[in-house]
Parts: C-alpha cells; sequence; structure tokens
C-alpha cells in the first residue's frame, strides 16, 4: 500500500468483523418464529418507552450522559442479544438462549419494575379513547392475521390437497 488512502482502508477494517453473515429472520415460517417476531418486537418498544420514562421518574436530563450511555449499551447489547436469538429460532441444535439475551432481559424486567415503583401513579393513567381504539384494533388485526396464516390457510391448502390427491386416485 503506497497511499494513505489505502494504509487508512487497512486500518478500518481492522474493526470490521472478519466476516458478514447472512439472517434471514423468515417471520411468517412458523408460529414459533412468528410469535417470537411480536415478542422481540414488544421488547423493543418495552426498551424504547423505559428510556423516557426513567428520564421523567429520575429527572434526568436528556443530554445527560447516563442517556447517550444507556442507549449505546443496548445498542451495543442488543445487537449480540438478536444475534444468540437468531441462533435460538434457526439453529434446531441450540436448546436455550444465550447470556447476553438473559442479561437484557433481565435489565428490562427491572427497569420495568423501577418505573411501576416510583411512578405507579403516572403508569396507571387511563389512556384516552382513541389511543385505546388504535392499540385495540391493532391486537385484533394481528391476532386474526395469526388465526388466517397459521391455522385457516394451513386447512385450507391441507383441504385443497387432499382433494387433489383424491383426483389422482380415482383417474
Amino acid at each position: 500500500m503506497n497511499c494513505s488512502r489505502g494504509k487508512v482502508a487497512r486500518v478500518l477494517a481492522q474493526f470490521t468483523p472478519h466476516d458478514w453473515l447472512e439472517f434471514d429472520w423468515r417471520p411468517t415460517a412458523s408460529l414459533k418464529r412468528w410469535l417470537a417476531m411480536l415478542f422481540i418486537t414488544c421488547f423493543l418498544f418495552l426498551i424504547e418507552l423505559g428510556t423516557f420514562y426513567l428520564k421523567f421518574i429520575l429527572w434526568i436530563p436528556p443530554p445527560h450522559f447516563l442517556c447517550l450511555a444507556r442507549l449505546l449499551f443496548f445498542l451495543l447489547a442488543g445487537g449480540v442479544s438478536m444475534r444468540e436469538m437468531f441462533e435460538y429460532l434457526d439453529n434446531p441444535q441450540c436448546k436455550k438462549f444465550g447470556r447476553q439475551s438473559w442479561v437484557v432481559t433481565a435489565i428490562v424486567i427491572t427497569e420495568v419494575l423501577i418505573v411501576c415503583k416510583f411512578d405507579w401513579e403516572t403508569v396507571t393513567k387511563p389512556l384516552p379513547f382513541h389511543i385505546v381504539l388504535v392499540w385495540a384494533s391493532i391486537a385484533v388485526g394481528i391476532v386474526l392475521w395469526t388465526i388466517y396464516q397459521f391455522w385457516f390457510k394451513r386447512f385450507i391448502l391441507w383441504g385443497q390437497k387432499k382433494n387433489v390427491q383424491s383426483t389422482n386416485k380415482n383417474k
């Protein structure tokens, strides 16, 4: 490497992974994977909500270094945790979650308990009706889609395959 640009690229390449893995989550491949994706989504919502609740309850100003440190921690630990979750869902030999997933789960549960302990009044305030209506319709839509995708659709396809097989035997 004769030029400085090549040397800089070589130095920066030292901080990248040896190789990149391609992840294909296939969320609708099975009911287990679908429910895991819903759980992950709700968990991420809980982490984001915890950011605002903890700032409000503990009176931490937004530019404080603890807010940035918490978000940076969840960025780094969450990446490893997601990798472990993918391994659990994708690898048939993997029978349990990894350690990092359990640590992140314990931290989020602890944060939820802190929020509930120190500001129960805010947590238990009733939501406006239009917000309840939106979330209820989202929940009903997800439940109906799940029932259609993993039960009705499979039974309909199974019945069609059975009819095709029986007509082929009669010919």
